[in-house]
């Protein structure tokens, strides 16, 4: 396989970063900066960035460059929290120019917006990231994506979505505002378009955590769906805002000659990235890994057709024989297949009584949830235990909204503060998602990590 096409949808770069989860933290919001708080965020960035960034020369340069930033006294006068994130995330973009490597801050919510500052667009009702699913004029399907959510809560929405697309002769998959996440939803989606063969995607080469060695490995795609879009005409709308994961889609779609690409040249994020905590409740995603061969990094993935991202539906339908008055979906379905839920699942709120009675009793059921989940209740048990018990007794579990990255969140009240709770269920039961945030720490529908890709677009 020829190097531009060893790059690993498994790879991809990614925005949702499942283990380890950020510390529940007790502040909801975060106080004003001094010097020793800018001084510990930088100190403990500039650790992170010489230790993890796939690129570690690019890594040193990048962490010389913020503290000589803060010795110089450029940083002196940030005391918001959030406008210290946004002017380091611009300060290391100067020296790595990767779209995966910014700084969040501990909060985010209208309690911590400033005046003038104006709240970004929600994100569009998803389950699991799934959108929508239609079926238009000419028997074509048509599937809408914001993100590739974790595989265990993508499986059942898309599987439902792409079953009830089966009988349509052609597929047009809508990516234009998809924010990228997990890689193995990625795979698990160009599966339906790939035979019964098993098929190398991609290679990776990631760093070792504080060292400069890297290990390389493959990545194949040999599961089976259900039903099969194998051999039919399948096109795949991109536009400028099209990040990470989603990029990776339509990559793979493009180099393995499964799909045609209409649209705008994509955001061109493409590294693998993790968060990592800082000082002071500060995170910074860094990226750790990269395609082995050619990738969209910087560049993009650029379509087989190029039209403007409002008409790249219509434009689509015209390729398919079709003479659509336009390129709104809304009137141009026939039949909507799939709609997201917009009730909790069953046993949710069951399922978070039963997960903080165990923690309190510090005897967690481990069995009731997949590897990762149970691995990072693992990791934070200690944490949780204290903040459940300090929290007293429960008032009230109500459900708040659908959240494509952490499945169904309740806002849960307790004698001595409130948390959002989020919790996701495979069709058994198990628990395959769950978080704790205090208040503030979990936007619905506004992700803090979707927040930074749109700076970053308008920079």
């Amino acid at each position: 396989m020829c190097a531009e096409r060893l790059i690993a949808a498994k790879i991809a770069a990614c925005i949702l970063v499942l283990s380890p989860l950020p510390q529940a933290r007790a502040q909801t919001r975060a106080s004003l900066l001094d010097d020793a708080g800018r001084s510990a965020v930088i100190d403990t960035a500039a650790k992170a960035l010489r230790d993890r960034y796939v690129y570690p020369a690019v890594g040193e340069r990048a962490a010389a460059a913020i503290e000589a930033e803060l010795r110089a006294g450029s940083y002196d006068e940030i005391t918001d929290p959030e406008a210290f994130a946004r002017r380091l995330t611009t300060d290391v973009q100067k020296i790595a120019h990767d779209k995966h490597l910014y700084v969040t801050a501990p909060s985010i919510g209208e309690a911590r917006r400033g005046a003038g500052q104006s709240a970004p667009p929600p994100q569009p009702l998803s389950e699991g990231g799934v959108i929508r699913a239609d079926r238009l004029a000419g028997n074509i399907g048509y599937l809408e994506l914001f993100a590739f959510s974790p595989l265990d809560m993508f499986k059942p929405p898309v599987g439902h979505a792409m079953g009830a697309l089966a009988g349509e002769r052609a597929l047009i998959i809508d990516v234009r505002q998809n924010v990228g996440g997990d890689p193995a939803s990625v795979d698990d989606l160009l599966s339906y378009f790939l035979g019964t063969v098993p098929v190398e995607i991609g290679r990776s080469v990631s760093r070792t955590p504080g060292m400069r060695t890297f290990t390389t490995q493959e990545y194949w795609i040999n599961t089976k769906p259900a039903v099969s879009f194998v051999g039919k005409p399948v096109f795949v709308l991109t536009s400028a805002g099209t990040f990470s994961g989603g990029e990776a889609f339509a990559y793979d779609m493009q180099k393995l000659r499964l799909g045609t690409l209409v649209g705008e040249t994509t955001a061109g994020a493409a590294n693998v990235t993790s968060s990592v905590p800082l000082a002071r409740g500060f995170e910074i995603s860094v990226p750790y890994a990269r395609g082995s061969g050619a990738t969209w990094e910087g560049a993009g993935v650029k379509p087989d057709i190029v039209a403007p991202s409002a008409n790249a539906l219509k434009v689509a339908l015209q390729r398919l024989g079709l003479k659509p008055a336009s390129g709104d979906i809304g009137a141009l379905s026939q039949a909507r297949v799939f709609t997201p839920r917009s009730t909790p699942t069953r046993g949710g709120e069951a399922a978070i009584r039963q997960m903080i009675a165990e923690i309190r009793r510090d005897d967690p059921r481990y069995d009731r949830m997949n590897e990762v989940m149970a691995k990072a209740l693992r990791e934070r048990l200690p944490t949780l235990h204290k903040m459940l018990t300090s929290l007293g007794a429960i008032k009230s579990i109500r459900f708040a909204e659908i959240n494509w990255m952490y499945g169904d969140i309740y806002s849960v009240k307790f004698a001595n503060g409130s948390v959002y709770w989020a919790i996701a269920l495979d069709p058994r039961g198990k628990i395959v998602m769950w978080e704790v945030r205090p208040v503030g720490q979990i936007v619905p529908r506004e992700s803090r990590r979707e927040i930074v890709r749109k700076d970053l677009r308008n920079q």
